[in-house]
């Protein structure tokens, strides 16, 4: 885990704090989802916790030790940093147990969401990643099936799910720009060619506003009445 007290990662605490009503004096803590130096892809399940797919993480218990971070409690908040310790979003703790690695289930390994969310899945890329950071913290002898292991179980507070929505899901045609806002209200600008009288071809510009958006679930609409 890599964290971060810099001044946008507090800017962004307080703005959640007042977009939902998060008390600021609450405990939160802002790390990475594990150390970029073991593991690449922590971007990638990043946006999986933003999209509600992953709501829960995994860590050595003695990782807390060797980096010096406390251990997180239920109810605590957790700003979720990128690779470039860019504040991404806030889940909040509602389960923290400790459970040796051999007595991970398969109901674990489908809320962590990661891969196929199978168990094998969940074992053979925290093994290999158990095993990098015991190595490069000169413990590598230590791994044992048994290892105590930090599961963290969340839910997304902020930014809301319903905004996350990757914007290749909006149903629109190549070309055209979308800017979304922070209330779901979409602006959708598309260059739109006519032939005038003189039949020279004109580019136009037209742009939409939709205010209080509906993200396409892709469920049929409901029939009109």
């Amino acid at each position: 885990m890599l964290s971060s007290d810099a001044p946008e990662v507090k800017e962004f605490w307080e703005k959640a704090c007042r977009e939902t009503g998060i008390d600021p004096a609450s405990t939160y803590h802002a790390s990475t989802f594990g150390d970029p130096k073991f593991f690449d892809e922590i971007d990638e399940i990043t946006e999986l916790a933003l999209q509600g797919q992953k709501r829960a993480t995994s860590h050595l218990e003695i990782d807390f030790e060797v980096n010096d971070v406390p251990v997180r409690e239920e109810g605590d908040y957790w700003l979720m940093l990128d690779k470039a310790l860019e504040p991404r979003g806030i889940v909040r703790l509602t389960t923290v147990r400790i459970t040796p690695f051999d007595e991970i289930d398969e109901e674990y390994a489908a809320v962590e969401g990661e891969g196929d969310s199978s168990l094998r899945h969940w074992k053979e890329v925290h093994e290999d990643y158990f095993k990098l950071q015991l190595d490069a913290w000169g413990r590598g002898g230590e791994w044992r099936e048994d290892l105590p292991v930090v599961c963290e179980i969340f839910e997304l507070v902020y930014p809301p799910l319903e905004s996350n929505v990757p914007i290749e899901e909006l149903n629109v045609h190549e070309g055209v720009n979308v800017h979304i806002e922070e209330d779901l209200q979409i602006t959708i600008t598309d260059q739109v060619e006519t032939r005038g009288p003189d039949g020279e071809i004109r580019s136009n510009t037209q742009e939409q506003i939709i205010k209080n958006a509906e993200i396409n679930t892709g469920e049929p609409p409901p029939p009109e009445k």
